[in-house]
């Protein structure tokens, strides 16, 4: 879910549904949700996706080159070079982008910073070596359509940690300017062996104070 517009009292959302893959705007008012009032057109190149592969990570951006648009890449959806498939909505419609591929992680969230900087969640799974997480970092000017664009990794950590099946993420900023990312997992209704876990991080890297909003 990402907000378009207003606030979750009053504005505009985009879900992002995975299986039966699209991208629906819903506004919120005193009632709650509304009905479908659009629903984004569908990449063609997306009808490869498997059905609990689809757009897994979406959110709109809020500031750089693509700011109010949304966006969106697949769990797990390859291109020839094995690389990550995502889009971009603008005026003429979604446009393809690429995701250099590192280490086969799966795409799970993504977050836009008011700067045009987007932060993707990824998450790897072996029952010989448990449950992986990372974070990595795309500059505003290196995201384009048409490209493979890599993406610094911020955070890497496996099972030695406190993670588990690490799925949502959320980009805020703090009082003192330092960017607070906020991840948090699925426990698929699984509460024997897996757990709901909220963590926070604190970029105060040169990179990230730097970063400004683009007005």
């Amino acid at each position: 879910v990402a907000l378009v517009s207003g606030s979750a009292r009053n504005g505009a959302i985009m879900v992002a549904f995975e299986q039966n893959s699209r991208l629906v705007r819903y506004e919120m008012g005193r009632e709650g949700v509304s009905a479908a009032r659009s629903i984004l057109e569908r990449p063609a190149a997306s009808r490869g996706m498997r059905a609990n592969q689809g757009f897994e990570a979406m959110t709109v951006m809020k500031g750089g080159p693509f700011k109010d648009l949304p966006i969106a890449i697949s769990e797990r959806y390859f291109d020839k070079d094995r690389n990550h498939t995502g889009w971009i909505w603008t005026a003429n419609g979604p446009q393809l982008f690429h995701l250099a591929n590192i280490g086969d992680f799966d795409v799970t969230d993504i977050a836009s910073l008011d700067d045009g900087t987007l932060f993707v969640l990824e998450r790897r799974f072996r029952w010989l070596e448990g449950v992986k997480m990372r974070i990595r970092r795309i500059s505003a000017a290196d995201l384009k359509p048409g490209k493979t664009v890599d993406a610094g990794i911020l955070l890497e950590a496996n099972m030695e940690y406190q993670i588990d099946n690490m799925e949502a993420l959320a980009v805020t900023r703090g009082r003192s300017g330092e960017i607070i990312l906020t991840v948090m997992s699925d426990d698929n209704y699984n509460r024997f062996l897996q757990r709901t876990l909220l963590l926070q991080f604190a970029l105060t890297d040169a990179e990230t104070a730097k970063a400004r909003p683009q007005r």
